[in-house]
């Protein structure tokens, strides 16, 4: 009996990930995603299987699949920042239920770090405004955190403005 084997040609786009610095959260929102792509390169199906890590604060949405000759799959991964520190998982891949590859993610959790710019704008009143006209304010905020950080104003009563 005489057989022959070659290994699978396929790629995945990183095997290593930075989220860079992010604000920490208290819930289970996603803030911080980013697609793995996994490239089967090769004139043959290739099976992928995540093998089985938990990890508290990042994930990987993926179940095992048969990924067709010349196509790609997109695995997200997600990061859940608790608290201010480094973090670090590795997640492993089995390829055709041989082949290992490993993936390793990271991240900063930073605190929310805004402020005003002036102290003085701390409460912003618009009262005694005329029926039919528009009233404006300047208010300038200082991100200090080392994070990216999105702001919405809410007015009082719970409205987006």
């Amino acid at each position: 009996m005489k057989g022959t084997s070659s290994f699978p040609s396929y790629s995945f786009n990183f095997n290593k990930f930075s989220f860079g610095p992010r604000i920490i959260q208290d819930n289970d929102f996603c803030f911080n995603e980013t697609n793995l792509t996994f490239t089967n390169m090769d004139t043959e199906p290739i099976m992928i299987e995540k093998v089985s890590q938990i990890h508290p604060d990042f994930t990987i949405d993926f179940k095992s699949q048969m990924v067709p000759p010349r196509s790609s799959v997109d695995i997200k991964a997600e990061f859940y920042p608790k608290e201010v520190k480094n973090y670090n998982a590795t997640f492993e891949f089995l390829v055709n239920g041989v082949y290992k590859e490993k993936v390793k993610l990271s991240g900063m959790g930073e605190d929310l770090q805004v402020c005003l710019k002036n102290l003085a704008d701390g409460i912003v009143n618009f009262i005694d405004i005329p029926i039919g006209t528009e009233v404006s304010k300047k208010i300038v905020l200082y991100n200090k955190s080392n994070a990216i950080t999105k702001f919405i104003l809410y007015s009082v009563r719970g409205v987006e403005v």
